[in-house]
């Protein structure tokens, strides 16, 4: 896996690296931040009723509570935004397509 650095508001997490998986409901892809010595870090993925209409590599991005999220998908290069937005309460969440081969080379790559 490769890492990388994050910074928020609060710090800058220099060993972070990208987890894959798939939600059990739908099996789209979800995707979350990890530090190799604080471990987990944030979501990048929400799963919402409304991913089941996309392909699995398409889900929406949790801007709510990791505001970072699109700057390091784009950093990372491993999704494209849409035009469209999923939403859960009073929050809006825009939907991505990922690519999964990119994904592979953070998850997999040395």
């Amino acid at each position: 896996m490769k890492t990388f650095e994050v910074t928020t508001m609060y710090s800058t997490t220099p060993d972070c690296y990208l987890e894959a998986d798939e939600y059990a409901e739908g099996g789209h892809v979800a995707l979350s931040v990890w530090s190799e010595s604080e471990g987990p870090f944030a979501n990048l993925t929400v799963n919402l009723d409304s991913t089941k209409l996309y392909p699995k590599n398409f889900n929406f991005v949790d801007t709510n509570n990791f505001p970072q999220a699109i700057e390091l998908i784009q950093r990372l290069g491993i999704g494209r935004p849409t035009d469209r937005c999923g939403y859960s309460g009073f929050c809006s969440y825009p939907l991505y397509e990922f690519d999964m081969d990119a994904i592979k080379a953070w998850t997999e790559g040395e």
